[in-house]
């Protein structure tokens, strides 16, 4: 059974396990620690009282709204319609 740490623990196989730590082992030694409140059952699924609203969904954002981008192009002719000559010295 994997289990996430609440409480130091000396463990005869993993050493010594520190808050915080996700570690596998035996069910009927999980279910001791359990009962002691020194280890909690880790769950991979993520549960939420409030769910986040599913993907795509219209909601309101408190980011400001993006600004629209002109279609016109910025760069303009030179008079003659070449290139710039180095001046001589």
């Amino acid at each position: 059974m994997k289990v996430h740490v609440l409480k130091p623990i000396l463990h005869d196989k993993l050493g010594g396990l520190k808050p915080g730590k996700v570690v596998e082992m035996q069910d009927a030694q999980a279910q001791e620690y359990l009962k002691r409140g020194a280890v909690e059952q880790y769950e991979t699924k993520v549960v939420r009282e409030h769910p986040l609203p599913l993907a795509g969904a219209d909601t309101s954002s408190s980011a400001s709204p993006v600004a629209q981008v002109s279609q016109v192009t910025t760069a303009k002719k030179s008079k003659t319609g070449g290139r710039k000559k180095k001046a001589e010295q």
